[in-house]
């Protein structure tokens, strides 16, 4: 039987996508206010360990390549010369769970939903449905079955003075001063199945700058450079892109000064939610009742159609059906709900589609 007071020395793995990373950290502040003498170790894939930076609850965090097994065998032998008290695996997944079995531990938690082989790498399987719970709810899951004293908190980021600091020269150098109304639009997506149409987004953008007196900011990575450059070429009005142009904690410093979020499920949505930025979501194979943006004042779309949350990369229409029915109007009836909200109560409101 596992004694939580004799937890010392603890290893949380989480090997997916930023989001993924962001909705996990309210795990790591639950253990630390149960047990804060703990050593958390945080292990995640390479190029989401930026969402941990200067985080107050993960005393070391670890990354894995998950494009070489040179590395994850190397990261493995790291990882075993410390005795842990316990591995808790948030992962749900093949490889994290052989790192789990491989680790040196007392005690080996995880999931195992596909009720697949993988359940014999741990002592404890977690119990939870993760087709019906939000995954920050799912992860706290974890944190119950071990026997903690679990209260909700919201996902955190720890943006550092340089940050701030960046995003307020990074701003001033695109012509925007400290007392223009920002709106975020992040119009990338790790699949095209997931994303809004090109033109819908110009649509709103071209709106929001001509009738609400609020200016656009575009964000994303270098890899939605092209896209946000379609965006714009079919806008009427002149917008700001920061595309490639900011880190993750220097992006959440811009959201910080801005008013709202719009964009798909991706993980900046995430991070939007995570700085307390009112959040207009659009979903279409995912489920937003697991991967929506979570707290209260957001709005989320998601249309009922036969072939719902699909978590197909592609769509087998070849319509992109689920995304094509949002329309640009009812986004913008969202986005306009937000910020009179935000104006006149200084908090938006639960808007749910």
């Amino acid at each position: 039987m596992l004694d939580p007071l004799a937890l010392n020395e603890i290893l949380v793995i989480k090997l997916r996508y930023l989001g993924d990373v962001l909705l996990m950290t309210p795990c790591l502040q639950v253990i630390k206010e149960n047990l804060p003498h703990a050593n958390v170790t945080v292990v995640v894939n390479k190029g989401t360990e930026a969402v941990l930076h200067n985080h107050p609850y993960a005393d070391d965090v670890v990354t894995v390549d998950r494009r070489s097994f040179v590395q994850r065998c190397l990261a493995v032998m790291r990882l075993r010369k410390r005795r842990y008290d316990l591995v808790l695996d948030l992962t749900d997944g093949d490889r994290s769970a052989i790192m789990t079995r491989l680790v040196n531990a007392r005690y080996r938690v995880g999931y195992n939903a596909e009720h697949r082989w993988r359940g014999r790498c741990y002592d404890q399987i977690i119990h939870g449905d993760p087709d019906e719970l939000h995954s920050v709810d799912y992860y706290l899951q974890a944190i119950k079955d071990i026997g903690l004293n679990v209260s909700v908190h919201a996902p955190t980021l720890s943006c550092a003075p340089d940050d701030e600091q960046y995003a307020h020269e990074l701003l001033v150098d695109h012509g925007i001063d400290r007392e223009e109304q920002l709106v975020m639009i992040h119009s990338g997506a790790r699949w095209e199945a997931k994303s809004w149409l090109a033109e819908r987004f110009a649509a709103v953008a071209d709106t929001i700058q001509v009738s609400r007196s609020t200016r656009v900011v575009f964000a994303g990575s270098e890899q939605e450079r092209a896209r946000v450059k379609d965006i714009q070429a079919q806008m009427s009005t002149t917008s700001v892109s920061i595309v490639g142009q900011t880190t993750v904690l220097q992006l959440a410093a811009v959201m910080k000064r801005c008013v709202l979020f719009l964009g798909n499920d991706n993980g900046p949505m995430h991070m939007a939610a995570a700085v307390g930025l009112p959040v207009v979501a659009l979903f279409g194979p995912t489920n937003p009742k697991v991967w929506g943006p979570w707290g209260k004042g957001h709005r989320v779309f998601f249309k009922d159609v036969d072939c719902r949350a699909c978590f197909l990369p592609g769509c087998h229409l070849g319509l992109q059906s689920c995304m094509a029915q949002i329309s640009v109007d009812e986004v913008m009836d969202a986005i306009d709900d937000c910020l009179m909200s935000k104006n006149q109560k200084g908090q938006s409101t639960i808007c749910v589609n």
